[in-house]
């Protein structure tokens, strides 16, 4: 299994990569022989390392904008953003990438595969300095999502 280590140079060393837990690893819904076990070992790192982004601010918030229905937008949402988005087209360059806090450019329907980001779910959450908020990361192929939702049985 391998997982992207090298950042994006307008990072490098601005941010430093959150481990990921072993235990994680043996947790995860796929098994060894799945083909997309490197695609979900690859996201889990960029999840886990935005995570980090995210923590540097949390609690220490100096300015809240609000994008159109009064929707909260920080300086972890951008930044996360930023790093998901560069680190998911240098994984894989012949995805499109679709993100919250990015521009809809329409590629993740003349695509094979598209991945789908929230870089701070719970941005509320977030500002409100409550620890309910999470790294989204989902992968679709041909405009379907990988996985089940947990209501779908």
């Amino acid at each position: 299994m391998a997982i992207l280590k090298a950042q994006p140079s307008a990072l490098r060393g601005r941010v430093r990569r959150a481990p990921l837990p072993p235990a994680c690893m043996k947790s995860l819904p796929f098994p060894d022989a799945c083909p997309l076990r490197a695609e979900m070992a690859i996201a889990a790192d960029i999840a886990w390392s935005a995570g980090a982004i995210a923590m540097r601010h949390f609690g220490r918030l100096a300015a809240v904008d609000y994008k159109a229905g009064r929707e909260p937008l920080t300086q972890a949402d951008r930044e996360c953003h930023g790093y998901i988005a560069a680190r998911l087209r240098e994984a894989f360059p012949n995805d499109a990438v679709l993100s919250e806090e990015g521009r809809d450019d329409g590629e993740r329907f003349t695509r094979e595969r598209a991945w789908i980001v929230d870089p701070l779910d719970g941005t509320q959450e977030f500002v409100a300095g409550l620890q309910q908020f999470v790294v989204m990361i989902g992968l679709c192929i041909r405009q379907e999502p990988i996985g089940r939702h947990p209501a779908s049985g």
